[in-house]
């Protein structure tokens, strides 16, 4: 019966339709990636000569200066070759100083943020000159869920500010970073419904009472419906796996697939720290999160626990998918709703407490939501996932037990 559900689906099409939109969808995110990038950074450099013309005029004969100007007029070149090696190597020194400059920005902006940036920026470099990794070129200051919340930025600096948070993710595995940190998984879940969302609900909806006939010849509803939960489960992971490979091999030769160590900010329990920088609230910046500091893990670290967290959520779709279909039995409102109620992600609020802030994958992975919530405990493992896993047993209990019920009254 389990291949005769696949050649069903694949006699309309379903699986081979969902797994090109799939792909087109990922391709067309990693151009405009990579478009988006290009723009970014000849803005940069538009800017970053402007500021250069500016500084030279109030250099002055003092050698500190002039050793600055001559600094910055190297990360003027290294923007313009394109070197994301040498800029972080450069960028690294200025953020040593007392008074940092990032690249083309943050000598102004740096004293007007409040939530650990500039530590965040600077244990960024550390960790890129360790590992020797080129960055993401251009250089911007590392933000964080608080920056828009908490730092008061003059009106006339928003549209700067804007641009110096900007990061680009144009390799394979930088864009998976991408889609996962903006809740691309929920976008995903919304493609697999448009074609999967009906897999039970069309039994209702043929002219003929599929399942009634079904039942006549001996199967039992279910069964019919437990199959169906792991048709869907695995036709997902199948058409999720495929098209991810397709996307990488592409991305290997268009823009390249990334560096597996670059840093991903994490949130830990750490001391306090004692700020270098000159201006007066340094300190109590850095320490914005205390007892919580700012950390960098490896992507890989990252994009492992993406992988776990895809896994237990296309469970919980497929679950989720079995319920509604049994309960609603109108198959194009069955499948609206499903592709539907995956959008909610991006209609709620993150900053409320709703149970979708628990499906914030970045928040979860990255420590932000323990901060949140005021624990140490893991969230991530043993709490949200296998909760998650308990839900969708539940949802998946409920039309499979009405049916066991109904058949052992008959």
């Amino acid at each position: 019966m389990f291949v005769l559900e696949l050649k069903k689906l694949t006699r309309q099409k379903k699986i081979s339709n969902c797994f090109f939109i799939l792909i087109i969808a990922m391709i067309l995110s990693l151009e405009l990636t990579i478009f988006l990038q290009a723009q970014h950074r000849n803005q940069s450099l538009d800017n970053f000569q402007a500021y250069l013309q500016i500084f030279k005029k109030t250099a002055g004969t003092d050698s500190g200066t002039k050793k600055e100007l001559k600094q910055r007029k190297k990360q003027y070149l290294a923007l313009k070759e394109n070197n994301g090696y040498q800029a972080q190597l450069l960028a690294n020194d200025s953020m040593h100083l007392q008074n940092p400059w990032m690249s083309y920005s943050g000598e102004s902006l740096m004293p007007n943020l409040h939530s650990g940036e500039a530590e965040a920026t600077k244990k960024q470099l550390e960790y890129l000159k360790k590992n020797k990794i080129a960055a993401n070129l251009p250089l911007t200051v590392v933000s964080n869920p608080m920056t828009e919340l908490t730092n008061s930025i003059p009106a006339d600096q928003l549209d700067f500010l804007a641009e110096i948070f900007k990061s680009s993710h144009t390799t394979g595995y930088g864009q998976i970073w991408f889609w996962a940190s903006i809740g691309g998984a929920f976008i995903l879940l919304a493609i697999i419904n448009i074609f999967l969302g009906d897999i039970l609900s069309i039994e209702w909806t043929d002219k003929t009472n599929h399942l009634a006939w079904m039942r006549l010849n001996g199967v039992r509803t279910s069964k019919l419906i437990s199959l169906k939960f792991v048709v869907h489960y695995f036709t997902s992971l199948a058409v999720v796996s495929g098209a991810t490979i397709v996307f990488l091999l592409y991305a290997k030769f268009r823009s390249g697939l990334g560096d597996l160590l670059y840093p991903v900010q994490n949130w830990h329990k750490g001391p306090n720290i004692v700020s270098q920088y000159s201006w007066g609230t340094a300190s109590d910046d850095a320490n914005f999160f205390s007892p919580f500091q700012i950390e960098f893990r490896p992507l890989s670290n990252y994009l492992l626990k993406f992988i776990l967290f895809i896994l237990v959520l296309l469970l919980l779709n497929s679950a989720l998918t079995i319920a509604i279909n049994y309960l609603i039995r109108n198959r194009i409102f069955s499948l609206s709703l499903m592709t539907f109620v995956p959008l909610l992600y991006f209609v709620i609020p993150q900053n409320t407490k709703t149970p979708f802030q628990f499906l914030n994958f970045d928040w979860l992975a990255t420590g932000y939501l323990n901060y949140y919530y005021g624990t140490f405990d893991s969230l991530f493992g043993l709490t949200i996932l296998t909760l998650i896993i308990i839900i969708s047993a539940i949802l998946l209990f409920v039309p499979i037990g009405l049916c066991l019920r109904k058949e052992r009254k008959y």
